[in-house]
């Protein structure tokens, strides 16, 4: 009996039938219409031994079932408008360039699984994977008319250890248009990371006196995949 009921939950392309049989089509399709039964009505009412045999055959509905009641974290912050750089102590920074530590937060519908944020890093609220992004506006007019410029943008990681981890560096070398009024410049960059609850994310940049924290131009952000 129990090899004839595992046999109604496997797909019919791995059921055993004899083709000398002259039932063997009649067999099959009431093997499927059971199997559609067991799957399609039946499955939150079925035992744990059956439910596990489902979870096999279709993995994809069972992955729904837990996404569904899961709820990911998701931030999103612009810049504010106000030069808000700040470079600590070479002796307690252990990191590359000025941090931005002003950002304003767009609020969304549901604010309970929104990221926060402490002094311009954002707090990671539980284990997973993240992606992280941030964008830096540069604006500024060259006195010194074509000499070239170095921007670089930063994104650290914050954790029990001493000093701050690089998670991801970009750099732009620029050369200033003498008729211009002014040069504009952004630098992208965003990656997923596995990341564990209270690492701090946070963004630096070179050239301070140049960021533009106007807020289309200049953002921070992170999503939690899973």
């Amino acid at each position: 009996m129990e090899e004839d009921f595992e046999n109604v939950l496997q797909p019919v392309d791995r059921v055993v039938v004899d083709k000398s049989n002259d039932c063997w089509a009649v067999r099959t399709q009431l093997k499927v219409l059971m199997r559609q039964m067991i799957v399609g009505n039946y499955g939150p009412d079925i035992s744990a031994i059956i439910r596990e045999k489902v979870s096999e055959m279709v993995p994809i509905v069972a992955a729904e079932k837990q996404t569904q009641t899961r709820q990911l974290f998701a931030t999103h912050f612009t810049g504010n408008g106000k030069p808000q750089l700040q470079q600590e102590s070479l002796l307690n920074s252990h990191y590359k360039g000025d941090k931005i530590t002003e950002w304003s937060e767009k609020k969304s519908s549901t604010s309970s699984n929104q990221i926060k944020m402490e002094n311009g890093d954002l707090v990671i609220p539980e284990n997973g994977l993240y992606y992280i992004y941030a964008q830096t506006y540069f604006r500024y007019k060259d006195p010194d008319e074509g000499k070239s410029k170095q921007l670089v943008q930063y994104i650290y990681r914050r954790t029990d250890y001493p000093r701050p981890i690089a998670l991801m560096k970009n750099v732009k070398t620029t050369c200033w248009s003498k008729e211009a009024q002014h040069e504009l410049h952004s630098i992208y960059q965003g990656g997923v990371f596995k990341l564990n609850k209270n690492d701090r994310i946070f963004v630096s940049a070179s050239n301070a006196s140049m960021v533009d924290t106007e807020a289309a131009g200049t953002f921070f952000g992170a999503f939690q995949v899973f």
